[in-house]
């Protein structure tokens, strides 16, 4: 890599020097992390845009694109900012694009979700390669995050002690339920809450206001507010008995006291205040009598995932199994019995690099090498310009995709890991555009961004709706002619509700045609999504058209699929 160039030397994109831009910008940080992180709109769980979160995230980016795209800039040539960093995760990402474009018909619409995420991440970041990053600003980024955990572990307490508020986002009511915040899972909480120890630790010692915060009573506010949420991040992290969020949080208590071993009462009293919150949490579980959570057959089956994924990948190294196509591929391979099965199998092999291994073979292994060269490139820069701690931040994110699937989860996750690491790295490559390609390409961009601003708002209010006769059983209201907007984002799960209400319109009428129907959707549905109910439906319906040889079959591969489900044990 060439050599690194301050930014301060150069003036780059006059979009980045506009002082009331990135306070607008600020501004809808603290948006989402103070308010919209934290509005629930019923749903039915899962992941992607099944989740209302997920899409009010993407909403927020959408919306961040389009001011960037009208705001004005000047005349004359302008300097568009690009790091090394970025080259390598476009050069990454491009080769995981084009292997989603040219998966199996069958997995298509999945690799197409996956693509634009992707595409949306690339535009995302590059964008935010054009500002100017002060230190300033990072330090309000970052108190952003962690207003936001701050406010999830006030829910995490809420839903644990099963207050009434609890109820304004659907928690359950049973006391064994773990709390999970907004988020739907434990773990994702949990490594959410991790983040928020590693950022309140950057801002305890990187605080460009440092001088300020250690003088007469500011000092004493500021060490006892920090002791009281490090206690209480302990509190929630002991709530949630995630391995994850342990692991995570202890990771980066060790790097603080190795970066900042000179501080050693100060690290000491931090540590007393988490280990005093876990200690209460403890307590707290013992008092309310809370099932003590046992991991060992969750590390199990993770290990088990994680040793077939690489069988997979030894099978088909140069290709593949097909991007989108895991759900189905893997449960196939080794069956239910292996899989631990139940109704369905695992999308995702709980290892981020393990799912484009499987799905894309050693094209996706180098596209991944690719992205972690740029990571690797941004670890340089952060400790060639003393940011290793903000890096910290960044770092439950990353071991948590390596256990799990929480950008999949939580779209907050991904936008604040992508945050972080535009906080670290530099653009160090200008490159002069004329006026007339900047405006097109702001054209073009605006008009993007715009365009999936109005389809994610269809698909929230799209997801509303199907959640609501998903739950009172009126899937026949839905018409294969309708296309409400939205529908394009959530195509797969209104397929499905429409066919279920086609099955409610044969209990009607006794027209065949509607079993028939569903069958020919089942056969598609079922390539993608192996589903024990879908099975079962379609077994009934083989039997109902009299089609004993379909029937026989589609029971021996149900048993093999899903060799505890009593339904599939025999033949008749």
């Amino acid at each position: 890599m060439s050599d690194t160039i301050p930014i301060s030397e150069h003036k780059g994109m006059s979009l980045g020097r506009s002082r009331t831009l990135r306070n607008t910008l600020l501004c809808l940080v603290f948006l989402f992390f103070g308010l919209l992180l934290h509005w629930y709109q019923p749903n039915m769980g899962g992941s992607g845009l099944a989740l209302p979160i997920n899409i009010i995230t993407w909403m927020t980016v959408c919306a961040f694109m389009v001011i960037i795209t009208v705001w004005p800039v000047s005349s004359g040539r302008i300097r568009l900012r690009f790091s090394a960093a970025s080259g390598w995760f476009v050069s990454g990402f491009l080769i995981l694009i084009l292997l989603s474009l040219c998966t199996k018909p069958v997995w298509r619409e999945n690799a197409a979700l996956t693509t634009i995420g992707m595409v949306g991440s690339v535009f995302f970041y590059l964008t935010l390669l054009q500002f100017k990053v002060r230190p300033s600003d990072t330090w309000w980024m970052m108190t952003a995050v962690l207003l936001g955990v701050v406010l999830e572990c006030i829910l995490c307490l809420v839903q644990y002690f099963h207050l009434p508020a609890a109820q304004w986002w659907e928690f359950s009511t049973l006391r064994s339920t773990r709390p999970y915040g907004i988020f739907q899972q434990i773990n994702v909480l949990a490594s959410f809450v991790a983040t928020g120890v590693s950022a309140l630790l950057f801002l305890s010692f990187s605080s460009p206001y440092q001088v300020l915060l250690s003088q007469g009573k500011f000092a004493l506010y500021h060490r006892s507010a920090c002791f009281f949420l490090f206690l209480l991040f302990g509190l929630v992290l002991q709530l949630c008995q995630s391995q994850i969020g342990y692991l995570a949080t202890g990771i980066a208590l060790l790097c603080y006291c190795c970066w900042f071993y000179r501080q050693a009462a100060r690290l000491l009293w931090i540590a007393v205040a988490l280990v005093s919150g876990i200690l209460i949490g403890k307590l707290m579980q013992f008092l309310l009598m809370t099932p003590e959570i046992n991991h060992v057959q969750s590390t199990h089956i993770r290990w088990v995932f994680i040793v077939d994924s690489l069988r997979m990948f030894i099978e088909k190294p140069l290709f593949g199994w097909g991007v989108g196509g895991f759900e189905y591929n893997f449960l196939h391979r080794f069956g239910g019995e292996e899989t631990f099965a139940v109704q369905g199998t695992s999308a995702h092999p709980h290892n981020e690099i393990l799912l484009w291994m499987v799905e894309g073979g050693s094209l996706a292994l180098l596209a991944m090498a690719a992205i972690i060269i740029g990571g690797g490139i941004i670890v340089r820069l952060a400790y060639r310009r003393k940011k290793l701690p903000l890096l910290a931040v960044a770092f439950p994110v990353l071991l948590h995709m390596m256990t799990e699937y929480p950008i999949y989860q939580s779209a907050a996750h991904w936008l604040l890991l992508l945050i972080v690491l535009r906080c670290i790295d530099i653009p160090c490559r200008h490159f002069r555009v004329w006026p007339s390609l900047i405006c097109s390409g702001r054209i073009f961009t605006g008009a993007a961004a715009a365009v999936f601003l109005i389809l994610l708002a269809g698909a929230l209010q799209l997801q509303g709706k199907l959640t609501d006769i998903e739950r009172g059983g009126r899937q026949d209201e839905l018409l294969a002619a309708a296309h409400p907007v939205g529908k394009i984002l959530l195509s797969d799960r209104y397929d499905f509700d429409q066919h279920i209400g086609n099955l409610l319109r044969f209990n009607q009428s006794g027209d065949s045609y509607w079993l028939i129907n569903f069958e020919h959707w089942a056969r598609r549905y079922s390539g993608v999504h192996p589903d024990a109910n879908i099975y079962d439906t379609r077994i009934n319906i083989a039997r109902q058209l009299n089609d004993v040889q379909h029937r026989l079959a589609l029971q021996k591969e149900a048993r093999w699929l899903f060799p505890h489900d009593p339904r599939f044990a025999s033949e008749h």
